[in-house]
């Protein structure tokens, strides 16, 4: 797994005074929590969204989607989720990397 990039050593000591382990907006920490190919991952990875649309899913689907960078600070990393709630509705999810 690749380290964690920083742009200084600032934004590094920013990430580390939030008291998080593991930060999910950084790339390399949200592939190895939420896109592996085992029940844990997956677990995680419905739990977070669970918890970020307050809503009971029943069903996802990863689908990778690193586009281009869009404008200058941005990360290169992106990721769509096709999820499926318990009332069928469904909905497409987004996953980027920045505030």
């Amino acid at each position: 797994m690749a380290q964690a990039e920083y742009r200084n050593e600032e934004e590094y000591a920013s990430q580390a005074g939030t008291g998080a382990l593991l930060n999910p907006r950084i790339d390399s920490t949200f592939k190895a929590l939420f896109t592996q190919d085992t029940p844990e991952s997956k677990g995680a990875l419905q739990s977070f969204l669970e918890a970020a649309t307050e809503r009971k899913i029943t069903h996802f689907e990863i689908r990778n989607n690193d586009a281009p960078i869009g404008f200058i600070g941005q990360r290169n990393v992106s990721y769509d989720i096709s999820c499926e709630f318990d009332d069928g509705l469904s909905a497409d999810i987004e996953m980027q990397a920045f505030n």
